[in-house]
């Protein structure tokens, strides 16, 4: 607390013999002459009673200019109201502060942050107040600029066709942009506030937590997954990004942007489709039976379910073309893959690997009794006639069926022994199923009708 002598400290200090002021007052007037900031000191009325020597480095006014002298000679009438309620919060020892323009002796006006403080005596009464000037036009101008730039940045965000969305450093959306609505579905104001992961396919959050960490180092980081939409769906979207610095200098956060991929993503799987089918029969080809052989064993783990591989050979195809052309062989073809579709099961595979040759993989048998079943259905279903053309006639192809059934875990070996017993059934006489069944616990196996 400052002592009620400070009412009638002198303005300026040569004006008076240091020794007639007590030590307290002596170091108050040393530190405020030689502080960068202006020092104040005002009566309880609020009129000017001394000023320290920098208000003529910042304002250009002389120290003694202000004696005598109110604030509100000093701002305009509208930051005066401000002021004034700044200084009406400065009680019981709270210090307000705030930034307006003050007056410079050129005439011209100063960006300020300015201070008030009150002085009491020791029974509590106000004796005057302390204010200090600083220099903020600086602070202003970035202020502004930033401001500024903020409008300038959610103008363009929320007039993009992608989506910009704001987010911390953990996930959570910030600011989502309007153009969300149209791509998903949502208002904003439901999404802001929560994890990004929330509307993230749980097959895809693995994704969202590698990019996370790919951030660490990387300065942008894109990749495509599943959102969810308000219609319950799940929509794909490219996302692109990159962490920043914050609007409002805190904590750095992270700038997004959610591009449409739904139509590449189609697009792209569409090709990839093409180039797992069979161009005329729409059967899988042997890329797709490969990879699918491939992803059944690495899914499977530990099994004792049985599987089959079934081979299947065309037994007159060649009759079929020299007496009907291509274009009948052809047709003879896309009916011969109906048929081998409509007699297994919907988990079955079908694929066309050769010209006239086709494989099946048979998942999830109960026994090799089941593969019998099929096979006998096969080739009971190629004993009906075919028809070649309105005016071609009709055929009667028979097919050769080999089939090998055993564990999960060797399929590799069972294609083999698939092929073996085709070869045993054609050697046969044609028109007819061998089976395989590859040996479980002992004993050994081979082909047989």
């Amino acid at each position: 607390m400052v002592s009620a002598s400070v009412e009638g400290l002198p303005i300026r200090s040569e004006d008076v013999a240091t020794d007639d002021l007590p030590p307290v007052e002596l170091m108050f007037q040393a530190i405020a002459e030689h502080v960068a900031d202006v020092v104040l000191l005002t009566s309880p009325d609020n009129t000017y009673r001394w000023a320290s020597p920098s208000v003529t480095r910042l304002l250009g006014w002389d120290p003694t200019d202000f004696v005598g002298r109110k604030l509100s000679d000093f701002v305009t009438p509208e930051t005066f109201a401000v002021v004034d309620r700044i200084r009406s919060r400065a009680v019981g020892g709270n210090v307000e502060v705030g930034i307006f323009a003050y007056r410079k002796a050129d005439g011209s006006y100063l960006q300020v942050r300015g201070s008030s403080y009150e002085i009491t005596d020791d029974q509590g009464r106000l004796i005057g107040r302390v204010v200090s000037l600083r220099d903020a036009s600086s602070e202003v101008a970035a202020r502004t600029l930033l401001e500024s730039s903020e409008r300038r940045f959610r103008l363009l965000a929320e007039n993009s066709l992608d989506v910009v969305v704001l987010g911390d450093q953990d996930g959570v959306l910030a600011w989502v942009a309007p153009s969300v609505t149209a791509l998903l579905g949502y208002r904003p104001d439901e999404m802001e506030g929560r994890a990004f992961e929330d509307f993230v396919h749980p097959d895809d959050l693995e994704t969202v937590f590698d990019a996370r960490r790919r951030l660490a180092q990387d300065e942008t980081v894109q990749y495509t997954l599943r959102m969810s939409t308000a219609r319950v769906t799940y929509h794909w979207i490219t996302v692109s990004i990159r962490t920043t610095a914050s609007f409002d200098g805190g904590a750095a956060q992270r700038i997004a942007t959610w591009h449409d991929a739904q139509a590449e993503v189609e697009d792209r799987q569409h090709l990839v489709d093409l180039a797992m089918r069979d161009p005329l029969t729409g059967l899988s080809n042997r890329t797709r039976l490969e990879r699918h052989l491939s992803e059944v064993v690495d899914t499977a783990g530990p099994s004792t379910r049985m599987v089959g591989v079934m081979m299947v050979d065309l037994d007159a195809f060649k009759a079929v073309n020299d007496r009907f052309g291509h274009a009948g062989g052809d047709a003879f073809l896309v009916e011969a893959s109906r048929r081998l579709t409509s007699c297994v099961r919907e988990t079955d595979l079908v694929a066309r690997v050769g010209g006239d040759e086709f494989a099946l993989l048979l998942r999830d048998l109960s026994d090799a009794r089941e593969a019998t079943v099929l096979a006998d259905r096969i080739v009971a279903a190629f004993r009906q006639p075919f028809l070649v053309g309105v005016h071609s006639g009709t055929i009667v192809s028979t097919v050769s069926v080999g089939v090998a059934v055993g564990l999960i875990d060797d399929l590799e070996t069972l294609q083999v022994k698939a092929d073996e017993a085709l070869y045993a059934a054609k050697s046969r006489g044609r028109d007819q199923a061998a089976l395989f069944v590859e040996p479980i616990e002992s004993g050994t196996s081979g082909p047989e009708v």
